[in-house]
């Protein structure tokens, strides 16, 4: 469902970023408003998502902001603020977790050498996110019979699980397609992919709008 979610935010995002007059597209106070706006309506997952976008275009109008110093103390401190807030049950999980999803990005966005351990963890942090719930469904079935499904145990089990799927996909899968990317990639072949997921969508739509008529 949340990959469905990002493809639905995916399709819109750019046509807001490009087709908006004067530029409202690419400024950081119109992306505020989107956030405030999903809030709102309770799209909490499109709301998350289009806090990456207003840091992108935070960046593009003021530059790497977050490398300052002041930035580098007060990310994480907020950051640490907010998991406190969420744990203790003064936020709820919704509202805070997005907030401090975005806050640790910048934080971590610092320049720095890039090791074989940071590439490798970087590199499996997708395929972690697509997949974590597999160490998930897998801790649960084992430890679900002896009633101990939300025990310490279950939930180590669990991320180990999920660490280790997530390390063999990149490895078998992700390094391999990114390897191989520069051969497959034309900008010919994204126009016509981006045509195609449009007009899917345009179908869908359609077809959406006439059955429930």
């Amino acid at each position: 469902w949340s990959i469905a979610a990002e493809e639905q935010f995916y399709l819109v995002a750019p046509l807001l970023l490009v087709l908006l007059p004067h530029g409202w597209g690419r400024r950081p106070l119109f992306w505020l408003g989107v956030y405030a706006l999903m809030m709102w309506w309770s799209w909490l997952f499109f709301a998350a998502i289009s806090l990456g976008v207003l840091a992108t275009c935070a960046q593009q109008r003021w530059g790497a902001w977050h490398e300052r110093t002041a930035a580098r103390v007060a990310l994480p401190a907020v950051a640490a603020a907010l998991f406190a807030a969420m744990v203790t049950g003064a936020m709820p999980y919704p509202i805070g977790q997005p907030l401090i999803a975005i806050a640790t990005v910048l934080a971590l966005a610092q320049p720095g050498a890039h090791g074989a351990a940071a590439r490798f963890l970087g590199g499996m942090s997708y395929p972690l996110y697509l997949l974590h719930w597999v160490g998930l469904f897998a801790a649960n079935a084992l430890f679900g019979r002896s009633g101990a499904r939300d025990s310490v145990a279950a939930h180590a089990l669990a991320v180990l699980l999920a660490w280790a799927i997530a390390a063999v996909f990149y490895l078998l899968v992700d390094r391999n397609i990114q390897r191989l990317r520069p051969l497959w990639f034309t900008p010919a072949r994204g126009r016509a992919a981006a045509a195609s997921a449009y007009g899917l969508t345009s179908i869908g739509l359609v077809g959406a709008l006439l059955l429930r008529g």
